[in-house]
C-alpha cells in the first residue's frame, strides 16, 4: 500500500500527461487504475477525495450536453467495467476517516444512477460496506432496499454486508437488528422468496456481533 501516497501522485500524474497529449486519450484503465490507486492509499486525509476530483476530470473530458462518449474498453478489461470508476471512488471512501464518508459515497452512487452507465451489484455492495464501515447501518439497509427497487440482483455480498453492517455497529440493539434481519433472509427463502441462503460466514456474523456485546475488551473475528 501507498502510505504516503506518492505513488498514488504519481499516477495521477502520468494521467494528466495523457489527458493534455494530443496523440493519446486515456482510457477507462488508466482512470480506474489511477482512481484505484488513491483508494488503495493509507494515511492521507484528501485521498477519497482526489480519487474523486480523478472521476470528475474522466466525465469532463468524456461527457457534454450533447456527447456522451464511454472510455474505451481496451487494455485490462477483465477488471474494468464502465461503473468501476465509480465503485472505485465509493471505495477510496469506504477507507477513509471523512465523518461524511457514506454522504459522499451515496452521492457518487445518485450520479451513476443519473448516468447513462448502468449500476451493479459491486456499486451498490460498495456503498452499503461504505455505511457499515462508517457506523451507518439503518442507511445500508436502505440501499439493500433500493437494489429491488432499481431491479440490480442481489449477491451473497449483498446480503453479508448488511448483516455486518448491523453486527459492527455500537449502538445499542445492532446484534438484534442483525438477528432479525438474519431470520428475515431465513424465511425468505424457506418460503422460495429468495434464492440466498445464509452461509457459516452469514450467522457467525450474527454471533460475533452478540459476542461483542458481552465486554468491551472483545476483539471480534
Amino acid at each position: 500500500n501507498d502510505v504516503g501516497g506518492e505513488a498514488a501522485s504519481r499516477c495521477e500524474e502520468i494521467l494528466t500527461r495523457m489527458e493534455e497529449s494530443t496523440s493519446v486519450i486515456p482510457n477507462l484503465v488508466a482512470y480506474v487504475t489511477s482512481i484505484s490507486a488513491w483508494a488503495r492509499t493509507n494515511g492521507v486525509d484528501y485521498a477519497a477525495s482526489r480519487a474523486e476530483n480523478i472521476l470528475n476530470r474522466m466525465i469532463d473530458l468524456y461527457y457534454s450536453e450533447d456527447q456522451a462518449d464511454l472510455p474505451i474498453l481496451d487494455g485490462d478489461v477483465k477488471n474494468a467495467s464502465h461503473d468501476a470508476p465509480f465503485n472505485s471512488v465509493i471505495t477510496a471512501y469506504a477507507r477513509s476517516s471523512d465523518s461524511y464518508a457514506a454522504e459522499r459515497a451515496l452521492a457518487v452512487l445518485q450520479r451513476l444512477e443519473a448516468s447513462p452507465i448502468s449500476p451493479t451489484a459491486t456499486t451498490y455492495n460498495a456503498v452499503m460496506d461504505c455505511c457499515a464501515k462508517h457506523g451507518e447501518p439503518e442507511r445500508a439497509l436502505e440501499i439493500f432496499n433500493r437494489m429491488q427497487e432499481m431491479s440490480i440482483p442481489k449477491d451473497s455480498t449483498s446480503y453479508d454486508t448488511v448483516l455486518n453492517a448491523f453486527a459492527r455497529d455500537k449502538k445499542a440493539g445492532s446484534a438484534e437488528r442483525a438477528y432479525d434481519f438474519l431470520c428475515q433472509l431465513e424465511e425468505e427463502h424457506s418460503s422460495g422468496e429468495s434464492n440466498f441462503i445464509p452461509s457459516s460466514l452469514s450467522y457467525a456474523t450474527v454471533i460475533n456481533a452478540f459476542a461483542r456485546c458481552s465486554g468491551e475488551s472483545y476483539g471480534g473475528l
